[in-house]
């Protein structure tokens, strides 16, 4: 059985490519309660009920990520990569940042079917 995501990788996904604006998750770009509430559905292809996960955004996603399977979990990734494109990352800080090699070589910034390739590959990763 393939593993998941690590802790820590999932630390770096929330930290260096989300990142925090104002206490809430995703920079610039940020979630509203609403926008994260969609997430799920609109850019993952997923049913995903919050109910039962508790605090704010960013804790619920990481315990939302956390109980996924690798592939609900490559899903997400990808739907991260859409809602938040690699131009984004330009805000974050110098050494920071996860490249685009972390995500699956993904370097498009817009849902492509170069982008849709890389995020199969990603998710046949798992």
């Amino acid at each position: 059985m393939t593993q998941g995501l690590s802790d820590p990788e999932i630390s770096r996904v929330v930290n260096r490519y989300l990142g925090l604006s104002s206490g809430y998750l995703g920079s610039p770009d940020r979630f509203s309660c609403r926008t994260y509430a969609d997430f799920y559905t609109d850019y993952c292809d997923l049913d995903v009920s919050l109910a039962g996960h508790e605090g704010m955004t960013r804790e619920v996603f990481i315990s939302v990520l956390a109980s996924l399977s690798p592939r609900d979990q490559a899903k997400v990734l990808c739907g991260v990569i859409e809602r938040f494109p690699q131009a984004n990352l330009a805000h974050q800080p110098p050494g920071k940042q996860c490249t685009p090699t972390y995500f699956g070589s993904l370097n498009n910034s817009t849902r492509s079917s170069s982008s849709r390739a890389s995020c199969l590959r990603l998710r046949a990763r798992w």
